[in-house]
């Protein structure tokens, strides 16, 4: 008979600070305090990382966030991620005689005493101020402040942008910088695209720094393929301030108007496949083959779902009047509605998975989309 075990939060989510237009200052303030509580701790021993079970560190009393767990339990072995957890019962879906967050505590605890000399060569980046473990670095890590990060974005910015927005989660920095005009207007009502740069910088180890051109609208942002558009900087290696310096020089460049311009047109003309006459197993059909398209852009299929039941049922000009259960419009609905459409879902996800989806937005316009 499975015994009912006690539920134990082994990490935190990390705090998140937003900035919009015309808070660079405030960003730059925010940055300034988090360089003054951070320290980057040696690992003198197993009790640095191991856990009570409140959930706390045996030595010091920090907590986990989900970075820093993520990222130590990564190390401990494949898929411990995700289990960890499970077992501690922080899947609210999970069965409640399925949970044990004190055996999750004493496995975790056994691996890094099992494991420890997996940790040697790391030290932790830790928030002395909110006492959490946010990271692990390497000793070969080139350790990049987001202070200085924001610093040297602003400082080669061209003039003709301006700082647009920032975010930092938990160790990890998200800036946005935006033309001040707009490359082209498009559709009635009026519909501005602008362009401008994205960069992204990590204060722990297995983030590279990088940047790339940025497409914005009213509904998001799009960013290019930083293998084209852009540059990326692994933390390590004696050169790293030199590829810093050239990521600035590769990023900052003028936009490929004539292909955006042309992106947009084509996009605009294409309609996404459905009929007056589909019946309701061809509209599904149609939806699958759409959705597994944005998963060849690297869009899970969850998100993807999404993506094409807005692209339908609400487009780039949002009607009230329509119901999710009209589908009068689905003929006259475009790649352009989908493109929108990602914008509009990315906006609503975290970090990453709003990169990946703002990245193959890009693709879809320019043509690596098959609808």
């Amino acid at each position: 008979m499975a015994v009912v075990g006690t539920c134990v939060a082994l990490y935190d989510r990390p705090k998140v600070y937003r900035f919009r237009r015309g808070e660079a200052a405030s960003l730059e303030s925010c940055l300034v305090e988090t360089d003054r509580m951070t320290s980057v701790y040696p690992i003198a021993g197993p009790v640095e990382l191991q856990l009570t079970r409140q959930g706390r560190t045996k030595r010091g009393d920090f907590r986990y966030t989900s970075c820093g767990f993520y990222q130590l339990a990564g190390l401990l072995g494949p898929g411990l991620g995700r289990f960890l957890p499970d077992l501690a019962g922080m899947n609210p879906r999970q069965a409640v005689n399925c949970v044990d967050g004190e055996q999750a505590i004493r496995i975790f605890n056994d691996l890094i005493d099992l494991r420890l000399s997996l940790f040697e060569q790391y030290r932790l980046v830790r928030n002395e101020s909110l006492r959490v473990i946010e990271g692990l670095v390497g000793s070969r890590h080139r350790f990049l402040e987001n202070l200085t990060m924001l610093r040297l974005a602003h400082d080669a910015l061209p003039q003709t942008c301006e700082f647009y927005g920032g975010a930092l989660v938990g160790r990890r920095l998200a800036l946005w910088f935006r033309s001040r005009e707009p490359l082209f207007v498009i559709d009635s009502p009026a519909w501005p695209m602008y362009f401008g740069y994205y960069f992204s910088n990590a204060e722990a180890t297995g983030v590279s720094v990088r940047g790339s051109l940025a497409l914005y609208t009213r509904e998001g942002v799009c960013i290019a393929p930083y293998r084209r558009f852009g540059f990326r900087v692994t933390h390590a290696g004696r050169d790293f301030d030199a590829r810093l310096g050239q990521l600035f020089g590769e990023v900052y460049n003028e936009p490929p108007l004539a292909e955006i311009r042309e992106g947009v047109l084509k996009a605009k003309a294409t309609r996404l496949g459905f009929t007056e006459h589909d019946s309701d197993r061809d509209r599904r059909s149609r939806v699958r083959r759409l959705v597994h398209s944005l998963a060849q852009l690297g869009i899970s299929q969850g998100v993807g779902t999404d993506i094409v039941h807005e692209a339908l049922y609400m487009g780039r000009h949002p009607d009230p009047v329509l119901t999710p259960s009209y589908p009068k419009q689905f003929p006259s609905r475009t790649l352009f509605d989908l493109f929108v459409a990602m914008l509009r879902v990315g906006q609503r996800l975290d970090l990453d998975r709003q990169e990946r989806v703002g990245q193959a937005a890009f693709d879809a316009l320019t043509g690596r989309l098959i609808v």
